[in-house]
């Protein structure tokens, strides 16, 4: 969990460990932790969830974590591709990584929030499958900014992350064409492959348990969006005073190399992302 000083701080945590790990009970009684309450974070990335984590945090009733330990980023990469087929090897995956956290904050009568990685987002049927009580915060961003970020900060280049972020398996219509596109066109992919699947997901759930949220709403100081936010986790909002402190504090922001803007890109650029994200970019109320 998130101590004061790192709620009110620009620095960037990567992996919070999840306590009580250690204490994972060897049985669950009657399977109580499928009870438990959450609130599970899904997006494509670099849409402010790490802001989102943090405002959580400010909560008593919250325990949220941002990409928590395991992380299982190499383990979840062909989720995207398979779970329809191995829905009983994810279903176990995700039982034997988080039902011990589960049954522990649970224990403590707080509500479990995480962020969870561009991989592991993939596995959301199966926890709403799993836990009746999982709520969902769906977060979206314009595709071209999106794409921006994802420029700036390697992705498909030279980012540590890159052999397990995913990308069109065999039999996938985009998988013999993947090794001629360049860094631009795969970037432009990964937005549409994880937006589509959440926004399929929202639908398919429905809004009762999944609350939709675009990163420009959260970053506007005009919307309802933190109210939202708590009412997503079912939780009383903290005191507006240290909810402002923390929303003038640049979050997780990137900060190295270089990229236009999306209203700078030429007509080729933008001509690739309609052919790539249009469809779903309509669909999320965002114009190109």
């Amino acid at each position: 969990m998130l101590s004061k000083d790192d709620i009110f701080s620009e620095q960037k945590i990567s992996a919070i460990e999840l306590p009580g790990l250690d204490e994972r009970p060897k049985r669950f009684g009657q399977l109580s932790w499928r009870k438990a309450r959450c609130l599970f974070v899904v997006s494509s990335g670099r849409v402010g969830s790490m802001m989102v984590i943090k405002l959580l945090s400010l909560s008593e009733e919250v325990a949220a974590f941002h990409e928590p330990e395991p992380r299982l980023f190499e383990e979840t990469k062909l989720a995207h591709a398979e779970l329809e087929q191995r829905q009983r090897h994810y279903r176990k995956l995700f039982v034997e990584s988080r039902a011990g956290t589960l049954t522990h904050h649970q224990r403590l009568g707080k509500v479990y929030a995480e962020a969870t990685n561009t991989n592991f987002v993939f596995l959301a049927p199966i926890i709403a499958d799993v836990l009746p009580n999982a709520r969902f915060l769906f977060l979206h961003r314009h595709p071209g900014e999106y794409v921006r970020s994802g420029m700036r900060r390697g992705w498909y280049f030279d980012h540590y992350w890159d052999p397990w972020i995913i990308d069109p398996q065999p039999g996938h219509p985009d998988h013999t064409a993947w090794a001629r596109w360049d860094q631009f066109r795969r970037i432009c992919w990964k937005w549409n492959a994880i937006t589509t699947f959440l926004a399929d997901f929202a639908d398919s759930v429905g809004p009762q348990r999944v609350t939709t949220m675009s990163f420009e709403e959260l970053v506007d100081p005009a919307s309802d969006a933190v109210a939202r936010i708590f009412d997503a986790a079912d939780v009383t909002p903290p005191d507006e005073e240290l909810v402002q402190r923390l929303l003038a504090i640049r979050v997780n922001a990137q900060t190295t190399r270089d990229f236009p803007k999306y209203a700078s890109w030429d007509a080729s650029q933008k001509g690739i992302l309609q052919e790539m994200c249009g469809a779903t970019a309509a669909r999320l109320g965002y114009a190109l």
